[in-house]
């Protein structure tokens, strides 16, 4: 799965090469995610290329930061904002690799292990992204499943839900993280693509797919891809963070 993503933005002539990682850095943002952190934690133990896992929390008002101490993850504390939050996750992690884990989502068995091996054998690579299935499979969640994997392997651009990792000492060569309230992960994605090459393992994370349950179906789609196209129209135009409270807004709603 990794042939077709040499070809992209012309990365058989990036001349940047990295040493081989030994361990990873896992960061989950989260709030009010006292439903989802224990399971997602729990399958984190006993993980041999796992160094550290530390939730960046941005303000919850349940028992999100405890129950994470109680599974033995690290918190760290940020202003709401997904991007903030994984920042301030970063400023505290000294893994090889760094990992952003979405609350809501689980780990697959093998998958550290698989980025750090894959990492090793492309030195030229500066991180990537996973597929991703939901764990309530029925037409509509496996055709935004697909449509989330396919457009990853194409174009190197992954969201957050789709177990994003990159180098640790590329971090600095890639501007930094963005700390942006949404959109975080595509920029991401755009920053790793100028960077070095961009991996996809097709093996990844079982999404809850909670969004496509709460709310109705087409008007979620319509969102997603309505702040994905605008975002990459917005930062073309070099205004990428001008509308981010409202995209997060739009997305989260106003509640959150």
């Amino acid at each position: 799965m990794l042939g077709w993503g040499i070809f992209r933005d012309g990365y058989l002539f990036r001349d940047k090469s990295y040493p081989p990682p030994q361990d990873i850095s896992v960061i989950i943002p989260t709030l009010n995610e006292s439903e989802r952190i224990g399971p997602c934690l729990t399958v984190l133990k006993d993980r041999p290329t796992v160094k550290e896992i530390i939730v960046a929390d941005g303000g919850s008002t349940d028992n999100t930061r405890q129950i994470a101490l109680e599974y033995g993850a690290r918190v760290v504390q940020s202003q709401k904002g997904r991007g903030f939050q994984i920042k301030a996750g970063l400023q505290a992690a000294s893994g090889d690799v760094f990992l952003i884990l979405h609350a809501d989502c689980i780990a697959k068995k093998g998958l550290f292990s698989n980025v750090i091996r894959t990492l090793a054998a492309n030195p030229h690579a500066a991180g990537g992204a996973c597929g991703m299935e939901f764990e309530k499979k029925h037409a509509k969640t496996r055709i935004v499943a697909i449509l989330n994997n396919t457009r990853t392997f194409l174009t190197g651009i992954s969201f957050g839900d789709q177990a994003q990792f990159f180098r640790a000492n590329a971090l600095e060569q890639m501007g930094g993280f963005p700390a942006v309230m949404l959109m975080e992960d595509v920029e991401l994605s755009l920053r790793l693509k100028q960077t070095g090459r961009v991996l996809y393992l097709k093996e990844g994370v079982l999404a809850s797919g909670r969004r496509w349950e709460d709310r109705k179906f087409s008007k979620n789609f319509i969102t997603v891809v309505w702040l994905f196209t605008r975002y990459l129209v917005e930062r073309r135009l070099g205004q990428g963070a001008a509308g981010n409270q409202k995209y997060y807004a739009t997305y989260y709603g106003q509640k959150r």
